[in-house]
């Protein structure tokens, strides 16, 4: 028996693509279009979401701070002051240091 080569004319073109290759291509983009569109919203949130976190740092810093200062006044010389007043305290007139004699020894 002899074989021969046969052509089949009901066979497709080997260099076109049948239409399910091509539109599982097509998808393939439009889904890589989406999820990097997705990813490039979501790093855009984060973003903003740092500099908001960033600006509310500094915020409450600056309270800090602010705080801070009035909690030195508060504490303040002047402020004891006034509080001995409403405490009934009254500040010394007469101040007196003990004085040692400069020949002052110490024994052991």
């Amino acid at each position: 028996m002899i074989y021969g080569w046969r052509h089949n004319s009901n066979k497709k073109n080997p260099g076109h693509y049948s239409p399910w290759l091509k539109r599982s291509g097509i998808v393939t983009v439009v889904l890589l279009i989406i999820v990097y569109i997705g990813l490039t919203n979501d790093v855009a949130t984060q973003g903003y979401r740092l500099k908001t976190l960033q600006q509310e740092t500094k915020r409450l810093e600056e309270t800090n701070a602010e705080l801070a200062i009035q909690v030195a006044a508060t504490e303040s010389l002047q402020r004891l002051e006034s509080a001995s007043h409403s405490l009934a305290l009254t500040p010394l007139e007469n101040i007196e240091y003990l004085t040692t004699p400069v020949t002052a020894v110490a024994v052991r």
